[in-house]
């Protein structure tokens, strides 16, 4: 019996990966199992081109950012 893994960000999708010094905003470009079949990494792109590789626990979903109403 195989097990599902169930994945908390799907592509395309803002996220942020927040660390004491550091932060990366950016999309989820991709999202993989590792060899072991358990364990989910995320790969999110910035505007720049720039990939990181993630985890769950390290990332949140970004704040929409709110465009000013046009009158």
């Amino acid at each position: 019996m195989s097990e599902r893994i169930l994945m908390k960000f799907i592509v395309g999708q803002r996220v942020v990966k927040q660390g004491e010094d550091s932060r990366f905003e950016g999309q989820v470009v991709a999202a993989f199992v590792m060899r072991d079949l358990k364990t989910l990494r995320y790969v999110v792109e910035d505007d720049g081109g720039v990939l990181h590789i993630a985890s769950e626990r390290q990332l949140q979903l970004a704040m929409p950012t709110r465009t000013p109403n046009a009158t």
